[in-house]
């Protein structure tokens, strides 16, 4: 069965980070990090509503100018979500450039700053008919126990890690999807129709109440309770978990921090920057080991893991990466270089 979440991560082992993911029920896309994002199309990125940033280096985030460029002209809002500062980044980026000629536009972004050790959140906008000056600046109580994204099909959750500068790791959960059974249906002589799209979203919101009138094969109809008819006829089946983890420290405190939250994760797109003969430059840098990864990948019982952000100096000999990783981890490991661009 061809999955319902799909991802592309085109810029292989050494490329500048930019993940994207889309929801095959869902019009809008998502962006993890905005690094090169020259080999995604046009029409791909019109999609995106959300890009997650992990941080605002320059590989991360240096994407967001040809982004910018793509949007002019449109009527949406893109949100950014980042670690603290990424409004001030996002300003920056557009304080850029000369806005005299779009007043009439309803382009806006609206940039979200996390800050947990404040416990709080900050959204600033962006709108194009003030010519991308800051307004309308919210501060607002925040906990990484509530989601950064939270629609019908998706939610994404974040922890921040050690970079030497704040660094957020991404949790994307795949909702469940809600099968009816058709079988019990027929049983039941019950007649499909609308009625089974308005019980399959109450049991998606986790609201139960309330009833609905069924239509019967004798033609008449009967009006049952949505709890019950959810006992009877809907089905559940697990959605997918991911998680994006690049730029951190290889050390104990991060592997803390993100061991529980990836337990049980299917894909963990994962920096793996040093092998541990190089752990000296890794620890200079704050960036992440196959080794650790390895471990931590193993420690959560990750199903699938995709190496990325390898440093240039494995160009010759990438293998030496991978082979590393495969030391600590024995699961599935995707290699970019053979992708073909989706999960199908």
């Amino acid at each position: 069965m061809k999955p319902r979440l799909q991802w592309r991560f085109p810029n292989g082992y050494f490329g500048d980070p930019a993940l994207y993911i889309k929801h095959i029920n869902s019009s809008g896309c998502l962006l993890f990090d905005c690094g090169d994002i020259t080999r995604f199309s046009p029409k791909s990125l019109m999609k995106v509503t959300h890009i997650f940033l992990s941080h605002c280096h320059i590989d991360h985030f240096f994407g967001f100018d040809l982004f910018l460029r793509l949007q002019i002209g449109t009527e949406k809002t893109v949100t950014l979500v980042g670690p603290p500062e990424t409004s001030s980044r996002v300003q920056g980026k557009l304080k850029g450039y000369t806005w005299n000629l779009v007043w009439d536009k309803n382009l806006e972004f609206v940039a979200v700053d996390l800050d947990p050790l404040g416990g709080k959140k900050t959204t600033v906008h962006f709108r194009a008919k003030d010519g991308f000056s800051a307004s309308d600046v919210e501060v607002t109580p925040w906990s990484f126990e509530s989601p950064v994204f939270d629609e019908r099909y998706i939610q994404v959750f974040t922890r921040q890690i050690d970079h030497r500068t704040p660094s957020l790791a991404y949790f994307i959960n795949e909702k469940p999807e809600h099968h009816v059974n058709e079988t019990q249906l027929d049983d039941l002589g019950f007649v499909s129709g609308p009625w089974l799209g308005v019980l399959k979203d109450h049991v998606a919101r986790g609201d139960e109440s309330g009833f609905i009138r069924v239509p019967r094969r004798d033609g008449s109809e009967t009006e049952v309770s949505i709890s019950q008819l959810a006992r009877w006829l809907v089905a559940e089946k697990p959605g997918l978990k991911l998680a994006y983890v690049t730029d951190g420290a290889a050390h104990d405190e991060n592997f803390q921090i993100l061991l529980p939250e990836l337990i049980g994760a299917d894909f963990l797109f994962a920096e793996t920057c040093f092998v541990e003969k190089d752990r000296l430059a890794a620890d200079e840098t704050k960036h992440f080991t196959a080794e650790f990864m390895g471990n931590l990948a193993a420690a959560a019982k990750v199903k699938t893991v995709v190496p990325f952000h390898f440093s240039k100096r494995y160009m010759e000999n990438p293998e030496q990466v991978f082979d590393e990783l495969a030391k600590y981890y024995h699961g599935e490991l995707i290699r970019l270089d053979q992708y073909s661009g989706s999960l199908t």
